[in-house]
């Protein structure tokens, strides 16, 4: 089991938003890790050797700890975190009238001005942010955001948007997993995606998968693994493949064939899609995920044979929900399609390619 530390500045930072970060990671990293939450003051009685990884979320408390990093020589192990908002924070602050002046608080002027820049790049941008300042006064603002700072402002006019802490972001939780396994064996992409952007969309494939490789029907969990190998399943390949037809399905617009924020880099589309369903109640709905996800179980068992057959699910799934039996009917015409066999000799994955694959999918359908 690793061992965390969560380190905290005394009367600038509140012991509650440790907690909250703490219970950040153990809903990601669940019964792996054991984490203590602790005060700059304890630092004496911390012991470094068996600490793995010291979690800092103030710049300023860096220099503060500088002496203890440098007198043991730990200095890989202590990491500063990114943190981000929440789906119902967001939905606080957007709820805002556009074009208001809004007075922004946390403990320190360190965190209120990053916590503005964070809202800029949540393109928060229908508000006039302005941080706060001793000489401020609050009721010359309609509204105030803080991050639980709610009794600076008992008894003025203005309305308090408490959006509570800051939680941590998925790039910071990526740097806590490579920090934690660093020498041992390598994280897969898959599985660090499947930990880090839970949401309901996920959860539905992890109980689809499940359904084939948890069940007692020896059959349905032999045809399963006709699909996927054990290694495969071993890597979590079933579960990339699962988000890469979910990805493609969201992001193909099959007016234009074009597969939007794709850009020749697949891995990094596929995670802004997961990270989108973090953000919305429901991505797609049940029934047309469930349908992707069949589409592409019965695609890779019947062509599993076929050089590319990856590459040609991606570019089929987008059309599942509104042409299935069109899809269904001429699903070898588009396998042995010369045309799109020629988008697979060299460089596959190529943004031309791809989209190219996507329009000839959609002239073989409306043939």
């Amino acid at each position: 089991m690793k061992k965390i530390v969560i380190l905290l500045e005394e009367k600038t930072q509140d012991y509650a938003a440790g907690i909250f970060i703490k219970d950040n990671i153990v809903e990601v990293l669940e019964d792996t890790v054991s984490i203590d939450v602790l005060f700059l003051s304890d630092m004496e009685e911390v012991d470094f050797t068996g600490t793995d990884l010291f979690l800092v979320m103030v710049p300023r408390l860096l220099h503060r700890i500088y002496d203890y990093i440098q007198s043991r020589q730990c200095r890989e192990k202590v990491l500063l975190v990114s943190r981000t908002l929440g789906e119902n924070a967001l939905a606080k602050i957007n709820a805002i009238p556009a074009g208001e002046r809004v007075l922004v608080v946390n403990r320190l002027q360190e965190t209120t001005a990053d916590l503005i820049k964070l809202l800029y790049e949540l393109e928060v941008i229908h508000l006039d942010f302005v941080p706060y300042s001793p000489e401020i006064d609050p009721n010359d603002f309609k509204y105030v955001i803080t991050t639980g700072i709610v009794d600076l402002f008992a008894g003025c006019n203005t309305k308090v948007v408490n959006i509570g802490f800051r939680q941590l972001g998925t790039q910071a939780v990526l740097d806590i997993f490579s920090r934690l396994n660093k020498g041992a064996e390598k994280l897969k992409v898959n599985e660090i995606r499947k930990a880090i952007y839970r949401s309901p969309l996920l959860e539905q494939i992890d109980e689809y998968v499940k359904s084939y490789t948890e069940t007692d029907d020896a059959e349905r969990k032999q045809q399963y693994n006709n699909i996927f190998s054990s290694n495969d399943i071993k890597r979590y390949e079933d579960y990339g493949r699962f988000y890469t037809s979910i990805a493609f399905a969201v992001q193909s617009d099959i007016e234009t064939c074009v597969v939007k924020d794709y850009n020749s880099r697949p891995r990094d589309m596929i995670n802004m899609v997961l990270q989108e369903a973090q953000n919305k109640m429901q991505l797609l709905p049940i029934e047309d995920v469930n349908a992707l996800l069949d589409f592409t179980l019965s695609i890779r068992g019947k062509y599993k044979a076929i050089e590319g057959v990856d590459y040609i699910i991606n570019a089929c799934v987008p059309f599942v929900k509104d042409y299935s039996e069109k899809l269904e009917k001429k699903l070898p015409v588009i396998i042995y399609d010369d045309i799109i066999k020629g988008t697979l000799l060299k460089s596959p994955a190529t943004t031309s390619n791809v989209n190219d694959r996507l329009s000839r999918v959609k002239e073989i359908i409306n043939e």
